[in-house]
């Protein structure tokens, strides 16, 4: 009996561990989204920024952006027991500040 206990405590405390390793790994995808973001607006803002290879590397970041976003808030979700809805309205306000940013360079 005592083992069967034992047992019963340790899957809490694995459990424990694979949320603080989801939480992790949420972090490092809205970081990286963060960095896709700078980027795509460092091609939005720098001085070749007329040149077609620019608008098509700031749309590659930019799905880069939200894609990261995306698995981030959904990691973000699973490990605070979050609605989805959360996850969708994250990711379509990041896209939208992304439209919006793009919208006021012109590039859209």
């Amino acid at each position: 009996m005592k083992g069967d206990e034992a047992r019963a405590g340790l899957k809490h405390v694995r459990a424990a561990q694979l949320r603080a390793r989801l939480g992790r790994r949420a972090t490092g995808q809205l970081a990286l989204a963060t960095v896709f973001l700078v980027g795509a607006l460092s091609f939005g803002y720098g001085p070749q920024r007329i040149e077609s290879h620019a608008a098509l590397w700031m749309a590659f970041l930019c799905v880069l952006s939200t894609f990261h976003m995306g698995t981030g808030t959904r990691l973000l979700a699973r490990v605070r027991r979050w609605p989805r809805l959360v996850v969708w309205l994250g990711t379509a306000v990041w896209g939208g500040l992304l439209l919006a940013l793009l919208w006021g360079l012109g590039r859209v």
